[in-house]
Formats: structure tokens, C-alpha cells, sequence
């Protein structure tokens, strides 16, 4: 099998289990269906990812990328690093605010994978997006020496906890969350 044809085929499953999942949900799709609908084996399938649960993780992280790249786009280059880390953290913030205010569980499992796809895949493009903004303000000496990953999810964290004291009605506006990210930013180390 040539490594084209083994790229396309993993793409080929990666496109169909996500359609799947996010319109039955993960615990309802089967390896069997996706197998069958391709038309291959399911030691076809297997040779290309081991369980159903490695299928989920990769279109997480291909989600992720993808969001990362969208991110991308939202903050201009030329601004310095603090600047756009304080853009991106009022957009997670204001992304979070909105997508957890008023929201139940969806019974329907398509929608809960859905949500949990888009949830899962801002939180980690936050993260990685963050992390290149730190690095790129300590190497501008914006802020200390702290790991970039330890930074990154310690805003994601005091952000998501931000979000869930306004949700609760405790009252914090949106200029309060960007000053409270970026001094945690600047103060941690």
C-alpha cells in the first residue's frame, strides 16, 4: 500500500468517524459502521488507529490546529506579545462566557460530542497559542522566566474560573478579566 493511499484512507476514516461521532455521539458509533460505510476491513481500520478512542483523540487534536490557525488570524502580528496574549485571553473569556451561560446538557449525544469537540479544541488552541505568545515575550524580555506551559494553563484555569464566578452572578466585567490575565501574566515567577 502506497503512503498516499495510507493518507487517504486515514483521512478518509478521520472525516467519516466525525460525522459520526457528531451526529450519534462516540459511545454510539461503532468501528464496525465506520469499517463497513468505507467499505474497508476493520484491520484496515486498525492498522490506522487502535480504538475508537485514538480516532476521537486525533480529530481533537486536527480540531485543535485548526482552531489554532483561526485564532491566529484574530490577533495582528505587528502588535507587541502582551497586547495579543490580552486580546486573546478577552476572546477566550468572552468565547467561554457565552458558550456556558444558560447551557444545559444536551441529551442528544451528537450535540454533547459537538460541544465537547468545539470546547475541547479552543482549550487547547488557547493554550498552544498562549505558550507561543509567552515564549515570544520572554524572548523580548516582556516577562520573567516562567515555563511558557506552566503560564498557559494557569490563564486558561484563572480565566475558565472567571467564567464560572460570572455564570454564579458574581459580577467581574470583561476589562476586569483581560487586567486580571495579563497582571497574572506579568506577576507570576
Amino acid at each position: 500500500m502506497s503512503e498516499l493511499f495510507k493518507r487517504d484512507v486515514r483521512r478518509l476514516i478521520l472525516e467519516l468517524a466525525r460525522k459520526k461521532f457528531l451526529h450519534f455521539g462516540v459511545r454510539k458509533t461503532t468501528i464496525e459502521e465506520i469499517a463497513r460505510e468505507l467499505k474497508i476491513s476493520k484491520k484496515t481500520l486498525y492498522e490506522h488507529f487502535q480504538s475508537k478512542m485514538d480516532i476521537w483523540e486525533n480529530l481533537l487534536e486536527l480540531e485543535s490546529k485548526i482552531t489554532k490557525e483561526n485564532l491566529k488570524t484574530y490577533l495582528p502580528g505587528e502588535q507587541p506579545p502582551l497586547t495579543r496574549m490580552e486580546k486573546l485571553c478577552g476572546y477566550y473569556f468572552r468565547r467561554n462566557l457565552q458558550n456556558q451561560s444558560g447551557t444545559t446538557d444536551d441529551p442528544n449525544e451528537g450535540m454533547a460530542a459537538q460541544k465537547q469537540l468545539r470546547e475541547i479544541s479552543m482549550s487547547n488552541a488557547f493554550v498552544f497559542l498562549l505558550t507561543e505568545l509567552i515564549e515570544e515575550a520572554r524572548s523580548s524580555e516582556a516577562i520573567r522566566n516562567i515555563p511558557s506551559e506552566v503560564l498557559a494553563h494557569l490563564v486558561r484555569l484563572v480565566l475558565d474560573r472567571m467564567v464560572k464566578d460570572c455564570i454564579q452572578g458574581k459580577s467581574i466585567t470583561l476589562e476586569e478579566a483581560k487586567r486580571l490575565s495579563l497582571a497574572m501574566v506579568r506577576n507570576s515567577g
